[in-house]
């Protein structure tokens, strides 16, 4: 399956699902909660293990600038 090979990254890269990559800290909540439910660091999620295996990246965003919220010029100078 096409979705279970390859993973866009932001950059507009593909990464195959065993390209080498960071991993998460066993210190991280993530991390540590997917353990609880029987994940084993390596293999990919699901009941056949073989879904995504790289983390999804998340995008902060400034919380005073509403969801949608783009840099407008000012006019008026």
């Amino acid at each position: 399956d096409v979705h279970n090979d390859f993973h866009s990254e932001p950059n507009g890269q593909s990464l195959k699902n065993n390209d080498i990559i960071t991993p998460i800290n066993s210190t991280n909540l993530g991390h540590q909660l997917l353990e609880k439910i029987g994940w084993i660091p390596g293999n990919g999620l699901g009941v056949n293990q073989n879904g995504i295996k790289i983390p999804i990246e998340v995008n902060i965003r400034n919380r005073r600038q509403g969801l949608g919220y783009e840099k407008q010029i000012d006019r008026y100078q």
